[in-house]
C-alpha cells in the first residue's frame, strides 16, 4: 500500500473514531475477524464510511467494509440495536441464501473439527 493510501485508510477510520480494530465473531463463530486493505479497497473504505455517516453509526466502518469485501453479511446476532437503516446497509452485501449457505459450509467445519477431536 502506498503512503496517500495508508493516509487515506487511516484517516476514515478517524472520521469514523475508531482507534482499535478487531472484530470477534461478527461473520463466523470463533473466529477474530481481519481483513487486509489494499489500496484498491480505499474507495470501498470511503464509501461504507460515507454511507454510515448517513445512518450516524460509523462505528460500524470496519464491519460494512469487510462485510462489502467478502460479500457476506454477518451473523445475525450482530444486529441487535443497529438502525434498519445501517442494518440494511449490511443486508446488501449478499442475500439470505448466500449466507444460509455460508452458515451451513462453517456447521459442517465445526462438527468435522469436533468429531476429530472426541476421544476414540
Amino acid at each position: 500500500m502506498d503512503s496517500y493510501a495508508l493516509i487515506q485508510v487511516l484517516a476514515a477510520f478517524e472520521q469514523a473514531e475508531l482507534f482499535e480494530g478487531l472484530m470477534w465473531d461478527v461473520f463466523a463463530w470463533a473466529t477474530a475477524d481481519c481483513e487486509e486493505i489494499t489500496d484498491d479497497d480505499v474507495p470501498v473504505l470511503q464509501q461504507a464510511l460515507r454511507d454510515l455517516q448517513v445512518t450516524k453509526e460509523e462505528y460500524y466502518l470496519p464491519e460494512l467494509f469487510v462485510a462489502r469485501k467478502r460479500h457476506l453479511r454477518p451473523q445475525k446476532p450482530f444486529y441487535k440495536g443497529m438502525t434498519p437503516a445501517t442494518a440494511a446497509l449490511f443486508d446488501a452485501c449478499c442475500t439470505e441464501a448466500e449466507r444460509a449457505e455460508f452458515d451451513r459450509k462453517d456447521r459442517e467445519f465445526w462438527l468435522s473439527v469436533a468429531h476429530r477431536a472426541r476421544p476414540r
